[in-house]
């Protein structure tokens, strides 16, 4: 809102946004400084008013005829202060002055009966009607504006229902209100005069941690698991989801921290795990189970991630060196009806469930993704690189400052640094040579015809998705899946259950793969030379 109001100079200005299918209007409040800038000192939300016409009144006078009239005018964005000296010009113009001619009758008629029985009730029921009518069908077009220009402090309450706020507050507190005219007046009375209000604080700490989740990606369920763990004050706390992968799924771990100086919170890292294994199926839980030697109760310790849940099980083989006792990892609806994964006894292994002992043998790759107001790796990107693929980022920051576009990717080759995240390999662009649009030009394939879905296929392909295409093989069309591969400068074909295709085989031209092996030669002897990366 600061941006529009530095191009106002010193007036006030309006703007239109649509939300939630409902046009609404800010009128942004300009003070201005010594320095001479303008700044933000308010702003109101208007809100369009639910206009509910009766068909007539007590007595019988009709404005059905009215409201008939005014339904076929096609209103201009445009009604001059002189429309009716243009009415012969402009059909539009003559049906308003229709409609005006009318009101005015119906007005006469009621001085009328007033002054032959005394009762002016009925003419401001009359008056009340005809502005209420002039409302309904002018909101959003040029009789809007034409009643505002001709008495702006008048018609502005009958068009909007005005509620004013604090620069100071974020505007997503209003726009996530905005189907609640009630709540958004108490609010208004409970933020005005004081900018350091605690609640205008937590509401915009609320707001930016929204933008925030949003911006990386994150569901709109998580966004609203978010919102209750902050309303409850819990102090610190995790989210949790879970996505499908080429194999097996990614778990994502979100952790949110409250500041120990303010009661704000703050995203700063979530991690991405990648499990091969089974996911946990929907209403079962995945639980630890512990009694120790002594101990009246046992502890029951409840996990919403398995690797999680098996990193607990195995970590208590240390707490049984000192107390002897029993564990179990188990899954179910409750610990009565679990069904048992592992047991152990003192301190050792000595049950693994079949089916259940590939998933517990195989260490999931997981990677913490550090992120500072919202800007860094998406969810999205960050599930595709801890699968291994490639994502493209334009706005990494070199230790210098300077910002730089790269493919990023993960280096499973090499020790993970000294805080357990693997390094990753960049290959910056243009530098290191890797155009994608170029690449794909190489190959036939259906959607790169099309330029709508050419964006959104390269737009899917520089997050790292393994994205769906149309080629034609042995005569046919066939859909498989393409993926970057930056570091060779070229591109990866699988079939739908993950085979791999001779890439090859689908160029436009037979005579261009001995270019293209030279390009791929080319590209091996430059990745050698391509440093180690920086962690994320």
């Amino acid at each position: 809102m600061k941006t529009y109001s530095l191009l106002a100079f010193g007036e006030p200005i309006e703007i239109d946004r649509l939300v939630e299918e409902k046009r609404v209007k800010f009128v942004l409040e300009l003070e201005g400084k010594d320095s001479g800038n303008l700044e933000l000192s308010g702003y109101e939300l208007h809100l369009p008013r639910d206009i509910i016409t009766p068909p007539h009144f007590n007595n019988g006078t009709s404005t059905s005829e009215i409201e008939e009239m005014l339904k076929q005018i096609d209103f201009p964005t445009e009604v001059p202060e002189n429309f009716m000296a243009f009415q012969d010009q402009d059909p539009a113009f003559h049906q308003l002055a229709m409609v005006f001619k009318e009101m005015d009758n119906l007005e006469f008629f009621m001085v009328d009966m007033i002054a032959e029985f005394g009762d002016c009730r009925e003419n401001a029921n009359i008056k009340e009607m005809t502005d209420s009518l002039l409302v309904k069908y002018g909101m959003g077009n040029g009789l809007e504006k034409y009643l505002l220009k001709m008495n702006e402090e008048y018609w502005r309450d009958k068009f909007y229902n005005i509620i004013p706020f604090p620069a100071e507050l974020h505007i997503g507190a209003i726009l996530n209100r905005i189907s609640e005219p009630g709540a958004l007046e108490t609010l208004s009375s409970l933020v005005q005069g004081n900018p350091q209000n605690k609640l205008i604080m937590n509401l915009n700490n609320l707001e930016n941690l929204r933008e925030e989740m949003s911006n990386l990606g994150f569901k709109k369920e998580l966004i609203e698991q978010m919102e209750e763990k902050m309303k409850a004050n819990v102090a610190d706390f995790k989210l949790y989801d879970s996505v499908e992968a080429t194999r097996g799924r990614v778990d994502m771990t979100l952790s949110f921290k409250q500041s120990s100086q303010s009661d704000y919170y703050y995203l700063n890292k979530f991690e991405v795990c990648h499990e091969k294994g089974q996911p946990i199926k929907a209403g079962d839980k995945i639980m630890v189970l512990t009694q120790t030697e002594g101990a009246d109760k046992g502890m029951t310790k409840v996990f919403v991630h398995v690797s999680e849940a098996i990193a607990f099980f195995n970590g208590q083989k240390e707490m049984f060196k000192e107390q002897n006792g029993v564990s179990n990892l188990v899954i179910g609806k409750d610990a009565n009806s679990a069904v048992k994964l592992a047991t152990m006894e003192n301190g050792k292994v000595n049950y693994i469930q079949k089916e259940f002992g590939q998933t517990y043998r195989t260490s999931p790759i997981n990677q913490t993704i550090y992120v500072e107001k919202g800007k860094g790796f998406s969810a999205e990107q960050a599930v595709n690189l801890i699968q291994g693929r490639a994502v493209y980022r334009d706005d990494m920051v070199s230790q210098a400052g300077q910002q730089y576009k790269a493919w990023i990717k993960l280096d499973f080759d090499v020790p993970k640094d000294r805080f357990g995240n693997f390094m990753i390999n960049q290959y910056t662009d243009p530098a290191y040579g890797f155009d994608l649009s170029k690449v794909l030009d190489k190959f036939e394939i259906k959607e790169l015809g099309d330029p709508a879905k050419r964006v959104i296929l390269e737009g899917s392909i520089r997050n790292g998705n393994r994205a769906l295409v149309t080629v034609e093989k042995n005569g046919e069309p066939v859909k498989l899946e393409l993926e970057a591969v930056p570091r060779y400068s070229q591109i990866n074909l699988y079939t739908k259950e993950g085979r791999p295709e001779k890439r090859e085989q689908f160029l436009k031209q037979p005579d261009m793969k001995q270019e293209y092996a030279q390009s791929r030669n080319k590209a091996q002897e430059k990745n050698k030379k391509q440093g180690q990366g920086l962690g994320v």
